[in-house]
């Protein structure tokens, strides 16, 4: 099967999707496999649902260490906000560091624009004299040579840990060539990580799997489907389901076709054939010492670590 190779553009998002997929099909590489695919209403939806599951401990879990973070945060005019989420989000984990910061000005940080656009409305509205201004775009493309030197980048909802393994490499080495492409792109900020350290697979697997989460998976599929036309390609036939690999420190995303599907990708046909599974090999789940050497490793100094008691998260501020 023949496929085209860096469909890559800022004034075209999906085409990075449909590279991705058409790579992932070939099994050149595994990759984040349908980001953009956030962009649709429904997978929004969605996703703020998500965030509010019992069983999706992420968001709640970092909005309780962030009044530990507050009172050891030095004062910076820029906070940027790198994947807001939804105003919800933005209100509970933002605010408190905007205040605590004393920042003038919020750059919320996405390739939604919506997200975006209602963090700095959230904001603006509970803070008047904050400058609030969104970035939108793909980090990898230019976003992220916006982001003004002396900031405080807040890096969220364990976002961080969610990197594309590119032609089987491992995911300590993803993770370390993720934070030294952050560090070339952003070299004078202050970087502050949410980092999960959760490694029981019960607990795991059980939140990657709730139903919502399922169903939100499902959505990207249906919208990939539908916003490039792929025609034979049924999100009704894929089912999506999520693994802890704890020897390769990851949950995988595994997407399997559930009958034959032939459709055309970039002009090309293809053939995803019953039982055939697409691994999404990304949602890192390093140790503290893991991530802590990671980002030495990636030329970041690790100035503080918040945790709180029984809490499966950490925060970790970088410079």
């Amino acid at each position: 099967m023949r496929h085209k190779t860096n469909q890559r553009s800022i004034t075209a998002p999906y085409s990075k999707a449909e590279d991705d997929l058409a790579q992932l099909i070939t099994g050149e590489r595994s990759g984040n496999l349908i980001t953009h695919e956030f962009h649709s209403i429904q997978s929004r939806a969605l996703w703020n649902e998500v965030t509010n599951e019992n069983n999706y401990y992420i968001t709640q879990n970092e909005i309780d260490i962030i009044p530990h973070v507050v009172s050891k945060i030095g004062q910076f005019d820029h906070f940027v906000d790198l994947g807001p989420g939804n105003d919800a989000s933005a209100l509970a984990k933002a605010l408190p560091l905007i205040d605590a910061t004393r920042s003038k000005f919020y750059r919320p940080v996405d390739i939604t624009s919506d997200f975006a656009l209602q963090a700095c409305h959230a904001i603006k509205k509970r803070r008047d004299h904050i400058d609030a201004l969104p970035i939108i775009g793909d980090w990898e493309e230019y976003a992220l040579n916006q982001v003004p030197h002396g900031s405080l980048v807040y890096y969220s909802g364990v976002s961080a840990c969610n990197v594309p393994l590119y032609n089987g490499e491992k995911a300590s080495d993803g993770l370390q060539r993720h934070f030294r492409f952050l560090k070339q792109k952003m070299n004078n900020v202050s970087l502050l990580v949410t980092v999960d350290v959760n490694h029981d697979r019960k607990s795991l697997e059980l939140s990657y799997n709730a139903p919502m989460m399922r169903r939100f998976n499902h959505a990207l599929w249906q919208t990939f489907e539908t916003s490039n036309a792929v025609n034979g390609l049924s999100s009704d036939h894929i089912d999506v389901r999520s693994e802890w690999n704890a020897a390769h420190m990851r949950v995988s995303h595994i997407a399997k076709a559930k009958k034959d599907m032939h459709f055309c990708l970039n002009g090309y046909p293809y053939t995803w054939r019953k039982g055939d599974e697409l691994t999404q090999s990304h949602s890192i789940k390093p140790t503290q010492n893991q991530f802590t050497s990671f980002a030495h490793k990636a030329g970041w100094n690790v100035d503080h670590i918040f945790d709180q008691k029984d809490n499966t998260l950490k925060i970790f501020l970088l410079s």
